[in-house]
């Protein structure tokens, strides 16, 4: 699926959110910060060695 393609999923079948979408979506949101946060880390360190 595409991106938010569960999303989709939900709303075209008028599903109530289940435990499926709340793991797919909290595995999603989590991917992104971790993504972000391991960013970051790479920037601090390529930072400090061009010191």
């Amino acid at each position: 699926m595409r991106n938010g393609g569960h999303v989709t999923y939900y709303l075209v079948a008028s599903r109530r959110y289940d435990n499926l979408y709340i793991l797919v979506n909290n595995l999603v949101s989590f991917g992104v910060v971790a993504s972000l946060l391991f960013g970051v880390v790479l920037a601090w360190r390529a930072q400090r060695a061009a010191k």
